[in-house]
């Protein structure tokens, strides 16, 4: 019984033993589960720690912004605008600078305590962005959070610059539109003043993006990151890209959208939408510029009258014919019939159009269009005619004030009528656009001896024995007054004085020597006297008076200055006027004329050097419309509202150099890029809804609850439209300014445009970097591109409007022009203020001319040559010298230990309406009536994405 005992006790014994085992594990497991559930439950508080202090990063990254970049009149740009000093991720750091003091230095938008980017951040920072293959990683200082003194985690911030990037979506909505059969004919008319978007092969050469995939717009607008770039694909049905590395190297060239204020920031406040024929100010928005953007009907007429004093540097809009080339021959000579002394003359011109429209010339009195202009000339010489035997008086007339005709007749003096045979509208004289138009007056087959005019009223007669000998010498000797002659162009009129009608055109100071001639009376090839004055011909005439404009066409320099430097619209051309040269060079204006000889007696023995048929501005067929002749299309007139505030390049300012708006040589003239956009409406014909015609701008805010016409532009309509894909010119990425350049656009195939076949392209063709000299004359022809090989053709210089630098070839010089136009800004060290100074600096067109064969082997400043007009045209509606969109980074852990760590990331952008509440018209110029920010996207960051 003791052994049963003992072993029933042993058996309890070692169930106990498994019980309390059994409840020992439990325990254990239990343990074990509440402090996995305990930790796990402290990091989730870790995370929502971190993920608070990570909100707070970014809080006050955004109250920094709003600070340093809310107010107007500052400049941002990234931290390499300021060269030598900075590099690796420092280089991605953005700077706010007052552009109202030139001493202020920099406010960088990074955490820390007074952060300098030429300063290494040391061990107490954080990598808020990672390497990419071309750039290093991004680190910013961090701050640490203290509880009463004890640190507790810390927290760091980034803000990025979106609008020095190349945005993806903006204006690639507008692509839809023009599918729309209401609006697919405006097309070419809106896209060739600004593109459809930035270049998107530049950064995805693989995919096959099509213009007109009207898909693709839609997937874009969808877009907050660039990651969202791997579920895009493109016409072809292929996706983008599928690397996310590929993605990241994007990420400091590329932003998928870029919003901006309608800023002026020379004087602060908002731009005025110069689209609004009823604004006038005192600087370019006068009536001449509101008649010159105006819709035109397709024609413009020719305007006479000269503008007054107070009309100097101011812009005068008023379309009048050029004269290229002038001649009036003359001939003096005796006639048996009626023993009279007479004169008889005869004129050639040349006139252009230099417009983009037809040109019609007015009628006269009885609303007649028989006749165009009549052309008078002034401050002629005083001709004696003396004969050496003595025999005959010797007789002294003035030609300007002949004595035989009262003193209005207008026989008086030197004058002739000018027909110009219709073209274009029935019946009415018209000169196509950039036509050159050759006159012969009087008529040389109906009227082969000119016109006569009486010398004096003293005759040379025989019965009154005064006539000379038949082998007398005859003296003709001319004294030229002081001053130089004058060739005026009036409207032709069936009665009345022309000395007293508004000019078109006057030419003064065109100076001549005196010269003396002598004659045999009635023996030699050509004598003195003839039986009849019918009997004397053209070929017998002794002098002529000549000028013409430089345009030889085989030197490529010789139009620089009519081009560049002497403005021939100006009504009043002074030849004795001094110009500056683009080389600072003074010179008169008799410069830019290329007389045969200054001696009138010699002009007439080289007739081969009148209208020679090698100037530029020639036509080789007189007194016809035929296209043989070589087109000079210089100034674009706007058929319609524009879009781009660059074509105020073809607007006449008097008194001033040609395309001076958007040249170096600007002056406060390009302070029109500060002050003004444009911004012309029309109602939707289906939907009756507002269409923005210029795409680079989207509404922003509903339109105005009052009584005006929403349809309409308005000046102040900067405060309901933002600017979709600003672009900050101030930009260091050499990747972003290669796709705003190279933004593809649809043009008519080339006219010797051949495939790899050798078969000529029709049809539109997607055409990267492609500027416009005269966008809306192109916008309306379809017969007008050749490539450069053909644009080296002197017929070919001024025939067409654009240029493109399309092909392998061209995006190497786009790329070249890019990498200029970086380093010019990291030579100067810092971000220019406004659209003014970065204009005058000449950036761009120092840029294009380190590229020397973009234009080799062109004319200087032919429409083809490209120059930073050109491109100002095609980018000014999106560019800035600031950026209202930035992307902000805000990291935070959450102890001491920084073992848990969170990062977001928000897209915020600017608005017109201010903090305060004040009118968005007045200038935001301080911290408490600065414009808003608006957060536009939020999400957190995964470790991959860091």
């Amino acid at each position: 019984m003791n052994g049963h005992k003992t072993s029933k006790s042993g058996s309890a014994l070692l169930l106990t033993l498994l019980v309390v085992s059994l409840l020992l594990v439990i325990v254990l497991s239990f343990t074990v589960y509440v402090r996995l559930e305990l930790r796990s439950i402290g990091n989730q508080q870790n995370l929502m720690l971190a993920r608070h202090n990570a909100k707070l990063a970014m809080n006050l990254a955004l109250a920094q912004l709003q600070k340093a970049a809310g107010p107007d009149q500052r400049v941002t740009a990234r931290a390499e605008i300021l060269g030598a000093g900075v590099g690796g991720g420092n280089n991605f750091w953005t700077g706010v600078w007052d552009a109202t003091d030139a001493s202020f230095a920099p406010e960088w938008l990074v955490s820390g305590n007074n952060p300098d980017p030429q300063v290494n951040v040391g061990a107490n920072a954080f990598t808020i962005f990672s390497a990419t293959d071309t750039a290093a990683d991004i680190r910013v200082p961090t701050v640490n959070i203290q509880n009463q003194g004890n640190p507790t985690g810390e927290y760091a911030y980034w803000v990025a610059d979106e609008g020095v990037k190349a945005s993806a979506l903006p204006r690639r909505q507008a692509i839809p539109l023009m599918e729309s059969a209401s609006f697919s004919s405006e097309r070419r008319f809106w896209e060739f003043q600004t593109d459809f978007g930035s270049d998107l092969f530049s950064y995805f050469p693989s995919a096959n993006i099509s213009l007109d995939d009207t898909v693709l717009p839609t997937i874009l607008e969808r877009m907050s990151t660039l990651g969202d770039f791997s579920f895009i694909k493109d016409s072809a049905n292929n996706p983008f890209t599928t690397s996310p590395e590929t993605l990241k190297n994007l990420s400091h060239d590329l932003t998928p959208l870029s919003y901006g204020v309608l800023e002026n920031p020379v004087d602060g406040g908002l731009k005025t939408n110069l689209s609004d024929p009823a604004f006038i100010d005192g600087f370019l928005a006068t009536s001449e510029t509101h008649n010159f953007l105006s819709d035109k009907t397709p024609e413009l007429s020719v305007e006479a009258g000269l503008p007054g004093i107070a009309d100097e540097n101011l812009p005068y809009f008023s379309p009048r014919p050029l004269l290229s080339e002038v001649v009036l021959y003359m001939g003096i000579f005796h006639t048996w019939s009626d023993a009279k002394i007479r004169i008889r003359y005869h004129i050639a011109a040349e006139f252009i159009n230099p417009y983009s429209l037809p040109l019609v010339f007015p009628a006269d009195l009885n609303g007649s269009y028989d006749r165009g202009v009549t052309l008078v000339f002034e401050n002629m010489p005083t001709i004696t005619v003396e004969d050496k035997s003595g025999i005959g008086p010797t007789i002294t007339q003035d030609l300007n004030n002949l004595s035989a005709y009262s003193v209005n007749d207008s026989r008086r003096y030197i004058n002739t009528w000018v027909e110009i045979d219709t073209a274009g509208t029935p019946n009415i004289p018209t000169l196509n656009p950039g036509e050159v138009y050759q006159v012969l007056e009087p008529e040389p087959v109906s009227q082969p001896r000119g016109l006569a005019r009486d010398f004096g009223t003293t005759t040379w007669s025989t019965s009154g024995g005064t006539k000379p000998a038949n082998t007398a010498e005859i003296s003709i000797k001319a004294v030229h007054p002081v001053g130089g002659i004058t060739i005026k162009m009036v409207p032709y009129q069936n009665s009345g004085n022309p000395r007293d009608f508004d000019p078109i055109m006057v030419y003064e100071g065109l100076e001549f020597d005196d010269f003396e001639i002598t004659k045999i009376f009635n023996s030699g090839p050509n004598p003195f006297s003839r039986a009849t004055s019918s009997s004397y011909l053209r070929q017998d005439y002794i002098i002529a008076y000549h000028f013409r404009l430089k345009s030889d066409a085989t030197d490529p320099q010789s139009m620089k200055d009519l081009l560049t430097s002497v403005e021939l619209r100006d009504p009043d051309f002074q030849a004795k006027e001094s110009f500056v040269d683009l080389n600072g060079v003074s010179k008169l204006k008799s410069e830019v004329l290329d007389p045969v000889d200054s001696d009138p007696s010699v002009i007439i023995q080289d007739d081969a050097n009148l209208f020679s048929q090698l100037d530029q501005i020639m036509d080789p067929s007189s007194r016809d419309h035929q296209l043989d002749y070589n087109p000079t299309l210089l100034y674009d007139i706007p058929v319609k509202s524009p879009l781009s505030i660059g074509q105020l390049s073809s607007l006449h300012v008097y008194k001033q150099a040609p395309r001076r708006i958007g040249s170096p040589q600007g002056g406060n003239y390009n302070r029109a890029f500060d002050r003004y956009f444009l911004s012309p409406k029309v109602q939707h014909p289906i939907d009756n809804t507002t269409v923005l015609l210029n795409p680079a701008l989207g509404r922003k805010l509903e339109p105005y609850q009052n009584s005006r016409d929403e349809h309409a532009p308005y000046q102040d309509d900067a405060e309901l439209e933002l600017v979709q894909g600003q672009f900050n010119l101030n930009s260091t990425s050499v990747k972003a300014w290669e796709a705003v350049l190279a933004a593809p656009i649809l043009r008519p195939a080339a006219l010797d445009e051949v495939d790899v076949g050798g078969n000529p392209l029709s049809g539109d063709l997607a055409s990267a970097g492609t500027f416009f000299r005269l966008p809306q004359f192109q916008s309306t022809t379809d017969h007008y591109y050749v490539t450069k090989t053909e644009l080296q053709k002197p017929e070919n210089l001024f025939a067409q409007g654009m240029r493109s630098l399309d092909g392998s070839s061209g995006r190497t010089q786009l790329q070249e022009i890019a990498t200029n136009i970086v380093q010019a800004l990291k030579n100067r060290g810092e971000p220019f203020p406004t659209m003014e100074s970065f204009i005058n600096a000449g950036i761009l067109q120092d840029a294009i001319d380190a590229v020397p064969a973009i234009n080799e082997d062109l004319m200087a400043y032919a429409n083809s040559y490209l120059t930073q007009q050109d491109l100002l045209t095609k980018i000014a509606p999106t560019a800035s010298l600031r950026s209202d969109t930035f992307k902000i980074r805000g990291y935070g852990t959450a102890n001491a230990a920084n073992d848990s760590f969170a990062v977001c990331e928000a897209v915020v952008y600017r608005v017109p309406q201010k903090i305060d509440g004040s009118d968005p018209l007045s200038p935001a110029t301080s911290v408490l009536n600065a414009r808003e920010f608006e957060i536009l996207s939020f999400r957190w960051l995964t470790n991959e994405e860091l």
